[in-house]
């Protein structure tokens, strides 16, 4: 209730509480699947408090990593690789970042998830232009905008905390802007 009313900090009182108590379960299937449920609703709850490079969220998405292998559910798998690739690039790691972008393109081409493959996408066009690989960014930019369908994705918003659509147009925005001024110091150097 606390999550869904925007109290985001009573929400992770309460959710920082129910892990607490799961330590005192025994280690089972349940258990860690509770946990991975608490750790991947804390995750953008922290985000959302302290930032997404935060170390507090980093720590619960790193755990979240941990346990999403115990547990076939490629869902919660992509919200942490989503995470930590947030963490990572908000920090400027942006060599982990990739690596985690990698892994999430790789996740949703495996599950053929059209939804998943924008968020990929996106995520790489955003590390890529950091890395200043720029032809490389516009390219995933440009496939997340391809793959990209209103009725399918308009939740994206509520999800990622931004409509990808829009998100790769700035980013391909940006990346065009960059090449003209490249193009124009190359041609007043000539």
């Amino acid at each position: 209730n606390a999550q869904r009313r925007n109290a985001n900090q009573e929400a992770a009182d309460h959710f920082t509480v129910g892990l607490e108590l799961l330590k005192h379960w025994s280690e089972t299937a349940e258990r860690v699947q509770q946990e991975l449920t608490l750790l991947t609703v804390l995750g953008p709850v922290l985000s959302t408090t302290q930032g997404y490079g935060a170390s507090e969220v980093e720590r619960v998405y790193l755990r979240a990593q941990e346990l999403v292998h115990q547990v076939e559910e490629p869902s919660r798998e992509f919200l942490v690789l989503n995470g930590l690739w947030n963490a990572y690039e908000v920090q400027g790691k942006h060599q982990l970042a990739y690596e985690f972008g990698e892994r999430f393109l790789s996740l949703a081409q495996r599950k053929h998830d059209a939804v998943l493959l924008v968020q990929a996408h996106y995520a790489l066009a955003v590390t890529l232009f950091y890395l200043e690989d720029l032809s490389s960014a516009l390219a995933h930019a440009e496939q997340g905008l391809t793959l990209y369908d209103q009725r399918k994705h308009s939740s994206h918003a509520f999800l990622y905390g931004q409509d990808t659509r829009v998100a790769c147009l700035l980013f391909a925005g940006h990346i065009g802007i960059l090449n003209e001024k490249c193009h124009r110091m190359a041609v007043r150097r000539r």
